[in-house]
């Protein structure tokens, strides 16, 4: 079976993280997950940080679960998820390379 290549996208607000992945989706076999654009579409351009806090994870996991059904398919994943700590990364990557 082919898998797609999983993408951790970090760095700073405004780094271009957004337009790079929408570049890469637009040229390649591939889908951009926002875990600010999917909080965005529930709650609209002013949500709460209770509504941003109290949704975050489950936000994550809905994520997680499309992103291998995805990478199953051999359709790369760009995602956004503001991985600001190399444990984050570190865990993700980890079960990402459990599931080849």
């Amino acid at each position: 079976m082919n898998f797609g290549i999983a993408y951790l996208l970090t760095g700073k607000v405004a780094s271009g993280k957004t337009t790079f992945a929408r570049k890469k989706e637009a040229q390649e076999n591939a889908v951009f997950l926002s875990i600010d654009e999917l909080q965005l579409s529930m709650f609209g351009q002013t949500p709460t940080r209770e509504q941003l806090d109290s949704t975050y994870e489950g936000a994550r996991a809905y994520q997680f679960k499309q992103a291998l059904k995805f990478l199953q398919k051999g359709i790369d994943v760009y995602f956004d998820w503001g991985l600001w700590s190399k444990a984050q990364r570190a865990l993700y990557k980890n079960q990402l390379e459990k599931l080849g």
